[in-house]
């Protein structure tokens, strides 16, 4: 099979402990920011969107948002938070070339579109995300990366043939346990040390 030059690598990033600061519920639970002005970019977020780009990689945004299944955010309401964060990522000259996120769970609550409660194959670990926007972006998933704070994130990269990067959740002094251990391409403490490694094994 002949290689396809015009393909591009990229940069997948997650979002709520990668991107910007995790929240949590008063149960002490991780949880996502549903309004733009709970969103907290992580330091140094800005400056490796931008430097990924400029070192020729698309930036490509993958999270699982099942909110958006619970009753917790509508699609307008994620859609806000997400120019917000476009925002935010600007003020550093960085942005994202797609944004792709997973709205389904598996256990919904009363009221919900039963659309959005389901097994789906876009979920992290799944790699369907990555996927999908490899084939509508023309990206060369040998050549790209998957970064992100949980093991789903490594196990999706490693799923769709990335190298990946696992960074430490920042909320504790080590990131939980895989039930399935797989072992990443690197690790990282922060955005800065992944950048590092990406311009490095470029």
């Amino acid at each position: 099979m002949s290689k396809n030059n015009n393909l591009r690598p990229a940069v997948f990033i997650d979002r709520d402990g990668t991107l910007n600061k995790v929240l949590y519920d008063k149960e002490g639970r991780e949880e996502s920011p549903f309004r733009p002005e709970d969103l907290v970019l992580l330091p140094g977020a800005g400056e490796f969107t931008r430097k990924v780009r400029e070192a020729g990689y698309l930036a490509v945004l993958a999270t699982n948002q099942p909110g958006v299944a619970k009753g917790k955010v509508t699609i307008a309401g994620l859609d806000r938070v997400h120019q917000h964060l476009l925002e935010l990522l600007a003020q550093d000259g960085g942005g994202l070339d797609e944004i792709c996120y997973c709205p389904h769970h598996p256990v919904g609550v009363a009221g919900v579109p039963p659309d959005f409660v389901r097994v789906c194959e876009c979920r992290k670990p799944a790699p369907g995300m990555l996927v999908k926007a490899a084939g509508e972006l023309e990206i060369d998933l040998a050549r790209s990366w998957m970064v992100g704070d949980k093991w789903l994130d490594v196990k999706a990269g490693q799923a769709a043939g990335c190298r990946t990067i696992l960074l430490p959740a920042p909320a504790v002094t080590t990131t939980p346990p895989s039930p399935d251990p797989v072992e990443p391409t690197a690790f990282a403490n922060n955005l800065h040390e992944a950048l590092r490694i990406i311009l490095g094994k470029s």
